[in-house]
């Protein structure tokens, strides 16, 4: 972390502490810039790009190139998990994907900070955001 200001909010995010209330649903958050993101969710203008291919809405036209790119043949997925033989688009997703054969790894929400041992588990999680 750039300094000791970053390094002590992230560390918040460990802690369990969430002293930031959304007043829309009354979750808490162990950040400003959580809750933040999070208000984005009761907020419809606040996603305007829709998928064409699921509906599912994006704020920037970068995560939803990236998700369409989800709903594309195999072959086009230029990176293979060596351990599964999954494919991916991005890099970043194949590596976001290992964690998943690890044991020790974990995935962590962005929005709420709760953290779970595999991947589909997070992404079944994240369905509670999108409401």
């Amino acid at each position: 972390y750039p300094d000791q200001g970053s390094l002590a909010r992230h560390r918040k995010t460990h802690t369990g502490d969430r002293p930031f209330q959304c007043l829309e649903c009354h979750k808490n958050f162990p950040t400003s810039t959580a809750l933040r993101r999070h208000l984005t969710l009761h907020n419809s203008q606040s996603r305007p790009l829709p998928c064409i291919y699921c509906g599912r809405r994006f704020m920037d036209k970068a995560s939803l190139t990236k998700h369409e790119e989800s709903h594309m043949h195999n072959e086009q997925r230029k990176y293979p998990c060596e351990i599964c033989q999954k494919t991916f688009h991005h890099v970043t997703d194949l590596i976001m994907h290992k964690k998943y054969h690890d044991p020790d790894k974990k995935f962590d929400c962005e929005v709420c900070g709760r953290e779970f041992n595999r991947l589909n588990n997070l992404q079944r999680h994240m369905l509670v955001h999108q409401q």
